[in-house]
């Protein structure tokens, strides 16, 4: 029976490890999976303060708090306005560079017209969905008091 099982976990494990060579030999995943992390009730989240590149050589930086944007101070300073944007792969840039992201491009935009200081958050991650996006909420983006939360 033990013999059994490890062989079957063994079987298992080579097909896994086959299964990634292949798909990376196809460029079929797009994010290295150094980017991302287990999760206990996401599945995954982004690895904090990763550095790298997809597939395609779209340059990816994940800041301290896990999020595609730069660094953002908690507790969020006096006087700062401070927008959140949860979402999937559209909201964090998938194959366009962090600023090329609508995040980065709608802070620019914000701080053109507001005379106050202002930044935008990019809290979306590939692959959430709104189960993801509120359980992302609440354990991670209420700290940063947003002013306004976006989903996308």
């Amino acid at each position: 029976m033990i013999r059994s099982a490890a062989l079957l976990l063994l079987y298992t494990l080579v097909c896994l490890i086959v299964a990634e060579a292949v798909l990376r030999q196809t460029e079929v995943l797009e994010y290295p999976p150094a980017m991302s992390k287990g999760h206990p009730t996401r599945g995954y989240t982004l690895r904090p303060n990763f550095s790298g590149e997809t597939t395609y050589g779209v340059p990816v930086r994940i800041n301290a708090l896990g999020f595609r944007s730069p660094e953002v101070t908690v507790p969020k300073p006096a006087g700062m306005r401070r927008a959140v944007i949860l979402g999937d792969s559209v909201t964090f840039g998938a194959g366009v560079a962090e600023e090329d992201s609508f995040s980065r491009k709608l802070e620019t935009a914000l701080r053109l017209q507001l005379a106050c200081p202002l930044e935008v958050v990019n809290a979306g991650i590939s692959g959430y969905g709104t189960i993801e996006e509120a359980d992302l909420f609440a354990d991670e983006v209420q700290v940063l008091e947003p002013d306004v939360l976006l989903v996308y």
